[in-house]
């Protein structure tokens, strides 16, 4: 008797899941975000901080840390960016620390590019040692300036949905279930687009949308559920 088809995708990804060594990808890949998650963070805020203040986005920053890594976690990333914002240093402090802010930044994205290439079977592009390392790392810092905009993009509609909400509040008060499915939805379209973003940009391969926009939504309800 032919199993169903959801067995045989499950058995399937478990057998690519193990052929991969996905579990030491993802170790590589938690370490060096581990240095990176700051001054991604960091870029985030400067970016969506124009628009609505550096201390509201850290606050949200925090909002949303507080559920993956706890609250004192969170306040310690609150901490460390609050007082990259607000630090002073000479030309060559600057220069040196901009330079480690943008290998620690791009790190991660590269650790998962070769995983993504690892999982689609591909080869990294043919090129100069130095010509590669500086594209690469300009790519991987144009996707975390991008993250700084879906943040940005966020914001928005959630400041957008809060004002709706407290006018149909007034209106009837069990309208606060509406607000909640809402924020919902936008969290899941927003970490779709990001996944989206880096499974069609990272790999050392052509891809079309299609091919990564299942994977990206899929990937984002896990991520959702997994907070």
């Amino acid at each position: 008797m032919r199993q169903p088809v959801i067995l045989r995708l499950i058995g399937s990804a478990a057998r690519a899941w193990w052929d991969d060594d996905c579990t030491r990808l993802g170790a590589s890949l938690a370490f060096y975000t581990l240095f990176a998650i700051a001054p991604i963070l960091l870029v985030a805020t400067a970016i969506a901080g124009m628009v609505f203040g550096a201390e509201a986005v850290r606050g949200e920053i925090v909002g949303q840390l507080d559920h993956l890594v706890g609250r004192e976690g969170a306040l310690a990333v609150h901490s460390l960016l609050e007082g990259a914002s607000q630090r002073r240093a000479g030309i060559l402090a600057t220069v040196v620390g901009g330079i480690t802010f943008l290998v620690a930044a791009t790190g991660a994205f590269l650790e998962l590019q070769v995983a993504l290439n690892t999982i689609w079977r591909v080869k990294p592009r043919p090129s100069g040692h130095v010509r590669a390392f500086v594209m690469n790392r300009l790519r991987s810092f144009g996707l975390v300036v991008a993250i700084g905009f879906l943040l940005l993009v966020s914001l928005s509609v959630t400041a957008a949905l809060a004002a709706l909400n407290t006018w149909l509040f007034d209106l009837s008060p069990s309208s606060s279930s509406l607000w909640k499915v809402a924020s919902t939805l936008v969290s899941l379209v927003v970490t779709t687009g990001l996944f989206a973003l880096l499974f069609r940009f990272l790999p050392d391969v052509r891809l079309r949308w299609r091919d990564v926009t299942t994977g990206a939504a899929v990937t984002a309800v896990l991520f959702t559920l997994g907070q």
